[in-house]
């Protein structure tokens, strides 16, 4: 690892670095021998070595999903000091996390909602559960995780299970839902608010800086040859033209490609930067990398 001067940080000789990611930074997941620990940014071993699972501690609680080797792939949490906080019990993959608070873990083959704790705070009366987000979960109240709806923490169904698959609620309020294969967008109420006409449907506004309906198709296509209806945050229909708008990633910038060129819109979808380049990463920090 370098830092920002080109300064060699100095750590172990090991087999791998795991990614550098936002808001995950001060701890980074290194490898030896196919098991994990981690390193702070100075590159000192802060945690051994010794762990398969998440690679990264949630921004909630700091915590970590892992397992050890050799304990038949029993999971628990520990710290970012390598403190065992939530015991090892937990039989699942680890890659589970904290959202709004709670986790969802595998308890005697179901899955519950926990606290920061390793509380049961939450057991669906039904079957599949999602994550926990706008006070409601995904839950599937038929065999074969069929019929999703919504229900709170009290069991209380707001949304009934007519659905064939279901997210969870995102920050903006929206769910995205399934239906003889054809998606849409549902709010809290469980009222449709973006019709079930679509194939795939890209919905996280505060990320992407827009929602996006992508048209069935007779045949595969890619993205930029298919039929797509573009809303703002408040499902107001935009007009793009014959651009194809790529994720923002969370920054004032959002890429677009036009006759197979790279450019870059504001988030009132004003072209800022014309396509003109032949490749082009996201901005990061305020700056990209193009290829003209």
């Amino acid at each position: 690892m370098i830092d920002k001067l080109g300064n060699v940080i100095p750590t172990k000789p090991y087999a791998k670095v795991g990614y550098i990611m936002d808001g995950y930074a001060d701890r980074i997941a290194v490898y030896e021998n196919g098991l994990m620990g981690w390193i702070d940014r100075d590159g000192n071993e802060v945690i051994p070595c010794q762990y398969l699972g998440s690679s990264t501690f949630d921004t909630e609680f700091g915590l970590a999903c892992v397992t050890k080797a050799g304990t038949s792939e029993i999971y628990g949490f520990i710290d970012k000091e390598g403190k065992i906080v939530i015991p090892f019990q937990y039989k699942q993959p680890g890659h589970s996390s904290f959202h709004n608070g709670y986790c969802r873990v595998s308890v005697k083959g179901k899955t519950v909602l926990i606290n920061e704790k390793g509380e049961v705070q939450f057991t669906p009366t039904y079957g599949s559960l999602q994550n926990y987000g706008q006070g409601l979960m995904a839950v599937a109240t038929k065999p074969n995780r069929r019929g999703w709806g919504y229900c709170n923490l009290e069991n209380e169904m707001v949304v009934p299970g007519v659905y064939d698959y279901a997210t969870t609620f995102n920050e903006s309020g929206y769910a995205i839902v399934e239906s003889s294969d054809n998606k849409g967008l549902i709010n809290t109420n469980g009222e449709v608010v973006l019709k079930m006409k679509y194939e795939t449907v890209y919905a996280d506004p505060s990320n992407d800086g827009y929602i996006c309906g992508v048209h069935h198709t007779a045949e595969p296509a890619s993205l930029s040859n298919t039929p797509k209806d573009y809303f703002d945050a408040n499902l107001n229909p935009i007009n793009v033209g014959d651009v194809t708008l790529m994720p923002a990633d969370g920054t004032n910038r959002i890429p677009f490609t036009q006759n197979g060129k790279r450019g870059f819109m504001n988030r009132n979808f004003e072209i800022i930067i014309p396509a003109s380049y032949t490749k082009a990463t996201k901005f990061n920090n305020g700056i990209a990398l193009v290829l003209k």
